[in-house]
């Protein structure tokens, strides 16, 4: 009876657990597209200002606090400014696990046209890139306010379930 009871209890844990797991990816989420669209921003202030060329502006956000979300920044502070930047940025955007697919590829085209035009060509292309980050942004908020607490109790009620089935 005690080894029935302990195991309702885990699974009751266990569940309620998974729904706050599956609540806060949904708030990471948000995160991590709000620190999406300060890059963008940061980024047009960087060309239209700094003149310093990409790399060099990527190894400046790579250490930047209001970005610390977006890891595949973190692959231009370990890598010189005369590196191969389109490989590099392939490479961390690829492997960077927050964005979904349509988000990476949007990432990917937006890495493969930075550097190749005129100053003002490249603002008004990550300004387009910019909008589309505001709508995956705004979504992912929607989807959290309406997911988030449902997630977490979804997890409890169902362990509370399982709990009293074996009870």
């Amino acid at each position: 009876c005690v080894m029935k009871f302990t195991g309702a209890v885990l699974l009751w844990t266990a569940f309620t657990l998974a729904g706050m797991k599956m609540s806060l990816l949904l708030k990471e989420r948000v995160a991590v597209l709000e620190e999406t669209v300060i890059f963008l921003n940061s980024l047009i202030a960087e060309i239209q200002f700094s003149k310093s060329g990409i790399p060099r502006i990527l190894n400046m956000f790579s250490s930047a606090d209001s970005m610390k979300s977006l890891m595949f920044l973190n692959c231009f502070s370990e890598t010189g400014e005369h590196s191969d930047f389109r490989r590099i940025w392939k490479e961390s955007i690829s492997s960077f696990s927050y964005y979904k697919s349509e988000e990476k590829e949007k990432m990917l085209q937006l890495g493969s046209f930075l550097g190749t035009t005129d100053t003002d060509s490249q603002i008004s292309t990550i300004k387009l890139y910019l909008s589309y980050f505001v709508g995956y942004r705004d979504k992912a908020i929607e989807d959290y306010a309406k997911n988030g607490k449902m997630s977490s109790l979804l997890g409890l009620f169902i362990g509370a379930s399982v709990f009293i089935l074996l009870i």
